[in-house]
């Protein structure tokens, strides 16, 4: 189990297209030799889920598109439901070591890809006339935000658990999260940017003090890159007047329209880009999202779906987090809370959280957690 466990970790990072289909060919084996269960501790959370999603489809104007795409994060979520009916341990330290090593190959491919890219640039992904940018790097993960953030992860998880490693081990995390800082400028995506220095930052403020070494390793990297490469990204001063923050001021605003015209029962999981076109002049080419996961989530699903399953999980919610809170000054409790302040606060400028892939792995991450040989044990989701 534990070897299905680090592969579906590989797919996801390599090729998560293959992951879902993985996952897929799990539960369909499972459902065919009569082996599939769920714990009884689990059941009515999956039926209240499935229950929400139904509620959004039934009330969807694209009920294609909603079941598709509703599919897509309930297969996302059985990965939990799956491996958490198996009986068995991981020793995180040493699967986390796993992600670090599968990143540095990550690495490599990103940069090869950036070096020699097979095609030109989208215009979507950058303002030309007003940044010095020919390329952005996105290795395996389609796009320079979606792979920003998973690279911001690899950093926070770095800082995290490095003093717990050997002298070589830590020599190569620490050049794994040097490359990734170098990887992440390239990127281009300043919520990443800034958010990530901000958590460690925070970090070291309510944890650890390795966290503000780690920072200021960043900063230095960034302040460096951009003296060097000058593409005027981190100029403070074109962040609120370009044209990509202009362009998410009008995503929210289309946002709370069809918000506020679509309030209990949203509009359909994946419709979004179906509705720009009726709300905005500007916005007239296909966009997967709004920028921002809040909104996201309230448009596509409406206030009486999320209240159904916040009301269920809130108490296991508050309760995890307070056993992260009371454990903060370990390892892996303040990695926990590190990603979970980053993916809070980056979702404010970006919906990545909701894409596929990164969906996906912070679902494993769930299992992993869970599943833990290292005392982080958490409450049944």
């Amino acid at each position: 189990m534990v070897k299905k466990l680090y592969l579906m970790s590989g797919l996801s990072i390599f090729c998560f297209p293959l992951a879902y289909i993985y996952m897929l060919f799990l539960n369909i084996r499972d459902l065919c030799t009569k082996e599939y269960t769920v714990k009884n501790s689990n059941i009515l959370g999956r039926v209240i889920i499935l229950c929400a999603f139904a509620i959004v489809i039934l009330f969807s104007r694209y009920k294609f598109i909603s079941i598709k795409f509703s599919l897509l994060y309930i297969l996302a979520m059985s990965v939990y439901t799956y491996f958490d009916k198996y009986n068995f341990e991981i020793d995180v330290e040493k699967y986390l070591q796993f992600i670090i090593n599968c990143t540095s190959v990550v690495l490599i491919i990103g940069i090869i890809m950036y070096i020699f890219p097979i095609e030109s640039m989208p215009l979507k992904w950058v303002d030309l006339s007003q940044y010095n940018i020919n390329n952005r790097m996105f290795a395996t993960f389609f796009n320079p935000n979606i792979y920003a953030y998973y690279l911001a992860v690899i950093m926070i998880v770095i800082a995290s658990i490095n003093n717990n490693k050997n002298e070589k081990q830590k020599i190569w995390n620490n050049i794994v999260y040097v490359i990734s800082c170098i990887c992440l400028y390239f990127t281009y995506s300043r919520t990443s940017w800034f958010t990530v220095i901000f958590v460690m930052i925070i970090m070291a403020l309510i944890s650890r003090k390795q966290y503000l070494i780690y920072a200021l390793i960043s900063i230095c990297i960034m302040i460096l890159a951009e003296s060097i490469f000058k593409s005027n990204r981190a100029n403070l001063n074109m962040v609120v007047t370009d044209s990509s923050f202009q362009y998410r001021l009008e995503l929210w605003r289309i946002s709370f329209e069809i918000i506020k015209d679509n309030l209990f029962f949203g509009i359909g999981v994946g419709t979004f880009y179906k509705y720009t076109a009726s709300y905005s002049d500007i916005v007239v080419k296909y966009i997967e999202h709004c920028h921002n996961v809040y909104l996201q989530i309230i448009m596509s699903m409406g206030i009486l779906p999320i209240s159904i399953v916040i009301v269920f999980y809130v108490k296991s919610w508050f309760d995890n987090i307070k056993k992260l809170l009371v454990n903060r000054k370990s390892s892996f409790a303040s990695m926990s809370i590190a990603v979970i302040i980053f993916s809070m606060f980056s979702s404010i400028f970006d919906a990545v959280l909701l894409t596929p892939q990164i969906f996906l792995l912070m679902v494993i991450i769930l299992v992993i957690v869970k599943k833990s040989s290292n005392n982080l044990i958490i409450s049944n989701y």
